[in-house]
């Protein structure tokens, strides 16, 4: 059908040549109303055929931007942090809604409109070529000149577009990282800053999309030229043939009519152009993406970690963000964020995590919790190494609490129930009882089915902890993390979290990341770290006695402060004497 769609396009002018040459002058009415019937019902036939051609186009094309899509979204996913960590947040939302919708432009504007239009070619110069080859080689000397200098020009937009591609994608997460932190550029007067910056940005676009139409413009009125000199080639000539009697006058008229219906197809596939550039800008873009594989993937033979105990053991770990390549100086390439890190936490141990901001302690958990893998060493749990276990299966093994944690838009219940989506309701309500955020929850008009807005801001902070906290308690982990998760908690509902780790903790090994030493000081175990390797390990006692980091931190912390006293009576009777000592 998609054939014959294209070829009937030269009905209406050979119908019009056949009225003016052998119809009119014979003044035959019965034929000239069958003639007229005829291209009403070859009307209606090939309106129908259209509305088909283009729905199945329709329908194909979206279903192949879904499955782009899909695909995409996937695979952006399976990305380790290390790559990701290099986008912006609305580069990948242009990435995976708007260079998937210039496939979609490719495919229906693209493919079907230009595999129609060639289709459609051949056919009207065939039939030129049947009426007269002479004529239409006249009328079509000027083409190859076009396409020529077609040619220089579509080479010039090819880098333009991939150029408006970035400075689109740019724009977006300028957008959205504008708004995502609308509460600091409010409080720190930002609105001016940041429109400039949204204008100085969307100059620099339109700058890039007035140099792609202007060169698209040049392309459309130079062949609006070549078309118009063919067409007064055609008059001369064939004007001249009809009065010379080799020509009839309804031959000239389907002629032209078929030069006419020559004209579009080719416009057609030079406006082609304007799709197909920024589309395979786009698939540039997707396929750089599609070829950068997963970091952080199974093995073949991955084990199924089932439910772990949860020893954890530590081997000569180093690692980098910065990943090896030639191009990166050995300077960088010898600064390791983590180096020669061993210890050993038993299952059901608490370890503690304590040294200066950027000295690499979150560093271990996310190597933990393999949001990136070592580069040298080994992390054991159970004895194996995790590079070993399944991700999913590990996974499900781990829970962390964050400092700064993220609640998606939907319900207090979807986010409570995010790390066990098949948990009862029973299981839930006991979770945010024991995180202590049943007692808000329970105040909320709708409780748990109360929506808590976009990144959870309709929360308070302390608010938005002890849900994560239910997250984390709701999942049953082996391991459980705790970065700073008690930071944002008044003291009051610190002490009720507080209590309700205590029971949790009992259950599973857990790592604390603290700067506030008061909340780690019946840890297990306190590795102290510095640019990134343990200087000091021990319990809180020990390493008091020590006289060394660990030490000099918490008299900092606590030598100017009232708390000190009720610290030291609180504690152990050996670190209460090692207090009274250092007063």
């Amino acid at each position: 059908m998609f054939t014959l769609n294209q070829a009937l396009v030269v009905v209406i002018p050979l119908g019009f040549g056949l009225a003016v040459d052998r119809i009119l002058p014979t003044h035959d009415a019965h034929a000239l109303n069958l003639l007229v019937g005829g291209l009403f019902l070859y009307l209606v036939i090939r309106s129908v055929a259209i509305y088909l051609e283009r729905e199945t186009s329709a329908l194909v094309g979206s279903l192949v931007v879904r499955d782009v899509r899909k695909h995409l979204h996937g695979h952006m996913l399976g990305m380790s942090l290390r790559v990701l960590d290099n986008y912006q947040v609305g580069r990948i939302v242009s990435r995976v809604l708007g260079d998937t919708e210039c496939v979609r432009a490719l495919l229906m504007n693209g493919f079907v409109n230009g595999t129609a239009s060639f289709v459609r070619l051949i056919f009207i110069v065939v039939t030129l070529l049947a009426i007269d080859w002479r004529m239409t080689l006249i009328s079509s000397f000027v083409i190859p000149i076009f396409l020529l200098g077609f040619w220089s020009l579509a080479n010039k937009l090819k880098p333009a577009y991939r150029r408006l591609n970035d400075d689109e994608a740019s724009l977006s997460a300028g957008v959205h990282e504008t708004f995502s932190g609308m509460r600091v550029v409010k409080t720190y007067r930002g609105e001016r800053r940041a429109n400039l910056d949204f204008i100085i940005r969307l100059h620099a676009l339109l700058r890039r999309h007035l140099f792609v139409c202007r060169t698209q413009h040049l392309i459309a009125i130079f062949w609006e030229a070549t078309a118009s000199i063919g067409v007064i080639a055609m008059l001369g000539y064939g004007g001249h043939r009809v009065m010379a009697g080799s020509m009839t006058i309804g031959g000239l008229i389907a002629f032209y009519g078929l030069l006419g219906q020559l004209h579009g197809p080719i416009n057609d596939l030079v406006n082609l152009n304007a799709t197909l550039q920024p589309a395979m800008a786009s698939i540039e873009n997707l396929d750089a993406i599609l070829e950068q594989q997963p970091e952080i993937a199974d093995r073949r033979d991955a084990i199924e970690a089932k439910r772990l105990a949860g020893h954890i053991e530590f081997r000569n770990v180093e690692f980098s963000y910065i990943k090896e390549s030639p191009n990166i100086s050995a300077t960088k390439r010898r600064k390791k964020t983590i180096e020669n890190v061993c210890f050993e936490a038993r299952a059901g141990n608490c370890i503690a995590l304590v040294g200066a901001s950027g000295s690499g302690k979150s560093t271990l958990i996310n190597l933990l919790a393999r949001l990136y893998d070592v580069d040298q060493g080994a992390i054991l749990v159970d004895g194996t190494d995790i590079r070993s276990y399944g991700l999913k299966s590990y996974l499900s093994n781990i829970a962390i609490v964050l400092q700064d944690n993220f609640l998606f838009r939907g319900t207090l219940r979807d986010n409570i129930r995010y790390s066990r989506w098949d948990a009862n309701e029973e299981e839930i309500i006991n979770a945010a009882k024991l995180s202590g955020a049943w007692e808000f929850i329970e105040a909320k008009p709708d409780g748990l089915d109360n929506h808590c807005g976009e990144h959870g801001l309709s929360l308070s902070g302390g608010q938005r902890q002890r849900i994560a906290l239910a997250r984390a308690i709701l999942a049953k982990p082996a391991i459980l993390i705790l970065d700073e998760a008690t930071s944002a908690l008044d003291s009051k509902t610190e002490k009720q979290v507080q209590a309700a780790l205590d029971v949790v903790m009992k259950n599973c090994t857990t790592i604390i990341v603290a700067h506030r030493l008061s909340t780690i000081r019946n840890a297990d175990k306190i590795l102290v770290i510095e640019a990134g390797q343990i200087v000091e390990m021990g319990n809180h006692e020990e390493l008091l006695l020590r006289d060394g980091e660990y030490s000099r931190m918490y008299h900092a912390q606590f030598s100017e402060s009232s708390a000190e006293p009720a610290l030291a009576a609180s504690a152990t009777p050996r670190v209460a004497e090692t207090a009274a000592l250092r007063a």
